[in-house]
């Protein structure tokens, strides 16, 4: 599918200021990565109702880690404790990769009824250390089906009510966004909002959706169009391509 691109539009600045320093600031890292442990979970996203098998990835640099300490845990909304979920290894079986590397893997099978916020930490002791150290939580968000193509749904109505702020957050951060976003013209913005309420999805994979429509050029020609999605850091799905 050709990508979209609005040729021969002259930059207009009236919002773009606006929307470019919305888009460095989303860019910006949201966690620090001084933790001594890094945390990476895979799938980010899962259905309701689905039964999903995430792995749970941990690097731990420090060699006076215990390799039999490395816990995963979820938490509740406050931080708190809710249970044990399983014992990382770096035994090269299991999902792990390779033994010995320092990356502890466990894979778990997920599965909720309703929209929830599985958050995870991961824990271990130290030789020598009374404290034991601990990771950022990562969370796997659990959703209804349609969640991907609720963010487009979102997307258009910004575009149609000239928020363009508002719609530049369901992009994923890029000076092109920010040109292409600025460019626009009230005619453009809402043939693209017409665009994305023809939206169909032809393919869905862990933390990806892509969707097709088409759009209509200025000579009333229809464009096939492809939009790809991910997750943001809060589980909400944005515009990685388009």
């Amino acid at each position: 599918m050709p990508f979209l691109v609005i040729a021969n539009v002259p930059a207009r600045r009236i919002a773009g200021a606006c929307v470019a320093a919305f888009l460095l600031q989303l860019s910006a890292p949201l966690h620090s990565a001084t933790s001594p442990i890094q945390l990476d979970v895979s799938p980010r996203t899962m259905l309701v109702n689905t039964p999903a098998v995430v792995t749970v990835r941990a690097i731990i640099a420090d060699a006076s880690a215990i390799p039999a300490s490395v816990n995963l845990y979820r938490l509740d909304d406050s931080g708190r404790v809710l249970a044990l979920l399983a014992t990382l290894k770096d035994d090269g079986e299991g999902g792990d990769a390779f033994a010995g590397d320092s990356i502890f893997t466990a894979q778990i099978v997920v599965s909720e009824p309703t929209t929830a916020r599985v958050s995870m930490q991961v824990t271990a002791a130290l030789r020598g250390v009374l404290l034991r150290i601990k990771s950022d939580v990562a969370t796997v968000f659990v959703q209804h089906p349609e969640a991907a193509q609720r963010s487009l749904e979102d997307v258009g109505h910004a575009l149609s009510a000239g928020e363009m702020v508002v719609a530049a957050t369901y992009f994923v951060p890029s000076s092109r966004t920010i040109e292409l976003l600025d460019s626009l013209t009230a005619t453009e913005r809402t043939r693209l909002a017409n665009a994305l309420t023809k939206v169909h999805l032809a393919s869905s994979e862990p933390d990806l959706r892509v969707f097709e429509t088409t759009w209509t050029n200025e000579e009333g020609n229809e464009v096939p169009v492809e939009l790809m999605l991910i997750p943001d850091e809060a589980g909400r799905w944005v515009i990685s391509s388009w």
